[in-house]
């Protein structure tokens, strides 16, 4: 028997442990990895080799700093010259958030939904999503979001967001239902407001979660007494841009909320369509930022990934950013910061495409999570809300703008399009925009994983495309107190790519497609075989009476011919299931997936 492991061995195999997985998509069963598989052998435990003499004794470029533990003082020196070397400021604006410090993570609004998620975009009718909780978790804490009402207009919804358990038995409320607060016992003060009824024993909640009625009492509470057995956290909302934002400090009252961060909610507008995507990933707040922020990554992370126009991503259109600069050489703890850089990608050809590769893009970061983009794709603008769930886990909000054809015909064609859950589902679930994905999530993931590892919050040695990076990590690092779950204990990631729990369980409307395609499923199914018994009985029949003639062939024909059809397009809709979101079910065969081919 060998010697027991160390706490650092044991770490260090729990971390390749980690990695293997992080490389691991199930898409059914399906093995994503990263240049050819993990077949070829076993996987050795991380370790840091010790330099070699002659790395020992090599130059380092003066671009990068020395950093070593009995030499933190110096480091810091030369981390700050290299930050104000690539026009970084040393300093940041002391702006107060009312409170007294620089910026507060939990007196913030927070983007939960996209109102189509909700529901209530106009394409979910009664019983559907407005009629029902949902479940978010934002800085660690659980959250159930209802309708409960609309707005003083009576124009608008309004929702409620509470502590997503029941103070009763801990169950979680947004497995519960929502029921009329008219009438009934307790409900008749809550003037027509909808309540939250606890799916365990029926405990109901109004939108300010105070307790209105305990069905399983034996005497009927008064409201006092009600509210002393337990009142469920009520977080103030926020309607705007087509979203639901959420207040996380429940203590701040009404007439203090602060407005929502200027800029981070857009105004509709008749000039653009937007689109929203919610994913949920198994990644760290902090990476992700970066990653918004590091754009000189596509070339070489996304290689061989589709690019929107045509062609793909390739190292060989990299090319050096010339210059890469904070907008007004300036950052705020509350106002964020805006940075602008040059192309990073080899414009080739002419076109559109090559177009954007020329122009200047600029890129704003508005906190607490809001990053802007603005020249990527001419005349367009793309949203993302980094909403910070867990240590490890970011909730994301992707919202793109795009221009309204001025032609009528044409700009309702493309509204359409826009608005088609089908059409949606299949362009979330395509191979090339899957393997975008995967190749961002696996990279980010093992960073995280490394960066557990050094118990270090950041990890850069900066060169000039790296001014966006190392401008989050000074505001983070000045303002954000290292970030939301600084003190949180490091914990692993999730690991498995799967586009079912980071988008499809999410998803409305990729929900809806899902549930169409199964109805459509059993309705050729019924239909095949209806088709199939009264084909054969006419057939039957035509051979039996002689005078039933040609005719009754003929229909018996066409009625196996229907069979056939209907039997195929229920296993087209069961194989689209399947391709779409096979982790719902081991549905197919293992296949290897490769990122880099």
């Amino acid at each position: 028997m060998g010697r027991p492991l160390g706490r650092s061995s044991m770490l260090r195999r729990g971390v390749a442990c980690s990695c293997v997985l992080a490389a691991v998509r199930r898409r059914g069963a399906t093995t994503v990895t990263a240049f050819g598989g993990f077949n070829g052998g076993a996987v050795a435990p991380l370790r840091r080799s010790p330099p070699s003499s002659a790395a020992a004794a090599a130059p380092r470029s003066p671009l990068f700093s020395v950093s070593s533990p009995h030499t933190a003082a110096a480091a810091a020196a030369a981390a700050a010259n290299d930050l104000e070397r690539i026009g970084i400021p040393k300093e940041i604006s002391e702006e107060q958030d009312g409170g007294g410090d620089l910026f507060s993570w939990e007196r913030q609004w927070y983007p939960a939904f996209p109102l189509e998620a909700l529901g209530d975009d106009g394409s979910d009718g009664k019983g559907g999503l407005s009629d029902m909780p949902h479940a978010c978790k934002i800085l660690g804490r659980n959250i159930v979001v209802w309708r409960s009402g609309t707005s003083e207009d009576g124009k608008a919804p309004s929702y409620s967001a509470l502590d997503d358990t029941c103070p009763h038995r801990k169950t979680a409320l947004s497995t519960g239902k929502i029921v009329s607060g008219d009438g009934g016992a307790g409900g008749g003060e809550r003037c027509g407001k909808s309540l939250l009824q606890c799916r365990m024993h029926g405990w109901k909640f109004g939108p300010d979660g105070s307790c209105v009625d305990v069905p399983m009492m034996a005497t009927e509470p008064s409201s006092s007494d009600r509210n002393a057995l337990g009142a469920a956290s009520s977080y103030p909302t926020k309607v705007a841009g087509e979203m639901l934002w959420i207040f996380m400090d429940p203590t701040v009252p009404e007439s203090d909320l602060p407005e929502l961060p200027a800029g981070a909610a857009f105004e509709p507008d008749d000039d653009k369509n937007w689109v929203h995507v919610f994913n949920l990933n198994p990644l760290s707040y902090e990476v992700m930022v970066e990653n918004t922020f590091d754009p000189s990554h596509a070339p070489f992370v996304h290689e061989g990934a589709t690019i929107q126009g045509g062609g793909a991503y390739s190292p060989d259109e990299a090319i050096p950013m010339k210059r890469f600069e904070l907008v007004g050489g300036d950052m705020g703890a509350q106002s964020g910061f805006t940075v602008r850089h040059t192309p990073y990608r080899e414009a080739k050809g002419g076109g559109a495409r090559a177009d954007s590769y020329k122009a200047t893009t600029t890129r704003q970061f508005i906190p607490p999570c809001t990053t802007v983009t603005r020249g990527t794709v001419p005349d367009s603008e793309i949203r993302i809300s980094f909403v910070p769930a867990s240590k490890r886990e970011t909730r994301v909000i992707f919202s793109f703008g795009i221009p309204v054809p001025k032609n009528r015909l044409v700009a309702s064609l493309v509204k359409r399009a826009l608005n088609n859950d089908f059409l949606h589902t299949m362009q979330q679930m395509s191979e090339g925009r899957t393997k975008f994905l995967d190749q961002d999530r696996l990279t980010m993931q093992l960073q995280d994983e490394r960066r557990m590892l050094d118990g270090a919050g950041t990890d850069l040695r900066p060169t000039s495309s790296d001014a966006g990076v190392a401008a989050f990590q000074r505001w983070i690092g000045r303002c954000g107190n290292g970030g939301p779950f600084a003190d949180a204990p490091a914990t692993p990631n999730a690991g498995a790519f799967s586009m079912w729990d980071t988008h499809g369980r999410h998803c409305a409307r990729c929900k809806r497609t899902l549930g169409r395609l199964a109805r459509v499923e059993r309705r050729a199914a019924r239909a095949s075989a209806a088709s199939l018994l009264l084909g054969v009985a006419v057939g039957m029949a035509a051979l039996l009476m002689e005078r039933v003639g040609a005719s009754a062939r003929a229909a018996a024909a066409a009625l196996l011919v229907g069979s056939f059809v209907a039997r195929k397009v229920r296993f087209w809709c069961a194989d689209m299931q399947a391709k779409m979101f096979v982790s719902t079910g081991p549905k197919r065969e293992i296949q290897e997936v490769y990122l880099y081919q």
